[in-house]
């Protein structure tokens, strides 16, 4: 069950662009490209003149990035986030008698349900809208929320967390917006 929230302040177009570019990208099991920072991941997708960039660096259980839109070769908008895995969260399985039946998940099934949840609700998660958007599959709850969206302006920011079984297992918070110049672009995009 998906419970929906408003879409923050994006034009139609570039926000359709975006939810390609995540499909392309991380979120669908894109295939990387050669990066342009030596130790990072880098996905693009390309329409036109219009390109979207996705470069992000993963340390011991964490991650950090930005993702960007590009016209010709001037940014318009962008977005950076940090996530990580809750590894108070990941010891309460361990822990006698907190959860002595229950296995923790692994990494890989954190960053596979986040993938699916990324693709099946790509209109909405990390856009920074108003409200929440919580998914649910089985034993496992998808939550982004809007901390805010910047009155209206070009920014926006949120969070998003993953439980699985009710506990907290990852983390992330994402911020961003269009940048000045792009604003006045979007209604030629």
């Amino acid at each position: 069950m998906t419970q929906e929230k408003e879409r923050g302040p994006f034009p139609e177009l570039l926000h359709e662009f975006i939810i390609r570019g995540r499909r392309e990208g991380y979120a669908g099991d894109g295939k990387p490209v050669p990066s342009l920072v030596e130790g990072t991941t880098q996905f693009e997708y390309r329409e036109g003149e219009y390109l979207y960039r996705d470069i992000f660096a993963t340390g011991d259980s964490n991650f950090g990035g930005q993702e960007m839109v590009y016209r010709g070769d001037e940014p318009i908008w962008t977005m950076v986030y940090f996530g990580a895995l809750s590894q108070r969260g990941l010891s309460e399985f361990g822990e006698r008698g907190r959860r002595p039946k229950d296995s923790p998940p692994s990494e890989e099934d954190i960053y596979n349900f986040l993938k699916k949840v990324l693709r099946e609700n790509a209109n909405l998660a990390r856009f920074g809208g108003v409200g929440t958007l919580i998914a649910n599959h089985g034993n496992w709850t998808y939550l982004d929320e809007a901390e805010h969206d910047f009155d209206g302006s070009v920014g926006f920011g949120g969070k998003e967390a993953i439980k699985f079984k009710g506990v907290p297992v990852y983390h992330l918070l994402y911020q961003g917006g269009a940048l000045s110049s792009g604003w006045a672009m979007f209604g030629r995009l």
